[in-house]
């Protein structure tokens, strides 16, 4: 739907997508997949705590608070990044300050894009980015601390199961690893896109693959959890692949019955 094409260490660049082609305005855009991205961190949360509510919270006191927990969380999530878009700078003074940071040999074919600029300064956005980044990873911490306590209660208490014991480690471990592979694929260029900024460096190569490495990430998310999800990879093949089932049916034969395996053709 819409392509950054982000001219780092300045806060600046133009979208490529199909809403511009529509006619939604660049500063709606950054809006929007700033919001879709903290979205994303709020559903990651619900992960966990799902996890958690099911083993040890449903007879609690969190059963009712959980629903306005989340209400307030994707509230946050669509209304954090509001000071940076509320404090965007005139254009034509900005675009005077980012042509000062980046290179004069620009291609024309840049310089020609309507360039929008989000920021002069980059405390905004990223004190906006930074309080919601820790409080999504923050309240993940408490629930996969809340699990991992719960669990290792019940396990000296001996209230579970052994083999309930190991699924459940089991399953958080798949449920860390679904996590931090997102972390660590959205962790790598953001580092680079601080640097750049923090060092005034440009290299608009390196820019676009970050942003590459970006979007890859809810592909990636989506092939790990059907790799160390069993439940899921099941539900997947059985609807995409076509499989024979063997079918039983009783049939007589001279006196006696007999039961002859015939192989149905059938489409999941």
């Amino acid at each position: 739907m819409t392509t950054p094409f982000v001219l780092f260490p300045a806060i600046a660049g133009f979208p490529l997508g199909v809403l511009r082609q529509l006619g939604v305005t660049t500063a709606a855009q950054i809006y929007l997949v700033v919001s879709v991205f903290a979205v994303a961190g709020v559903s990651i949360i619900g992960i966990f705590e799902n996890r958690f509510y099911v083993l040890f919270a449903e007879q609690s006191i969190w059963k009712y608070f959980r629903i306005p927990f989340f209400l307030l969380n994707y509230l946050l999530a669509t209304v954090f990044f509001i000071p940076p878009y509320l404090s965007i700078p005139d254009q034509g003074l900005a675009l005077e300050q980012v042509y000062k940071k980046l290179p004069p040999d620009l291609p024309t074919w840049i310089t020609r894009e309507p360039i929008f600029v989000l920021a002069t300064d980059f405390t905004y956005p990223f004190t906006s980015i930074l309080i919601m980044v820790l409080f999504i990873i923050g309240e993940n911490l408490l629930f996969i601390f809340g699990i991992a306590f719960n669990t290792k209660c019940m396990a000296r208490k001996m209230t579970l199961s052994k083999a309930t014991l190991r699924m459940q480690r089991k399953f958080l471990n798949a449920i860390h690893v679904q996590m931090y592979t997102p972390l660590l694929i959205l962790g790598v260029p953001l580092i680079y896109i601080a640097l750049s900024i923090y060092f005034s460096f440009h290299n608009q190569a390196a820019n676009n693959i970050c942003f590459l490495f970006i979007s890859f990430h809810g592909l990636t998310s989506t092939i790990v959890m059907l790799l160390i999800h069993k439940s899921y990879r099941e539900v997947c093949i059985s609807i995409f692949c076509y499989h024979p089932i063997r079918k039983t049916t009783p049939v007589v034969e001279s006196r006696r019955q007999s039961f002859v395996t015939y192989v149905i053709p059938h489409h999941n």
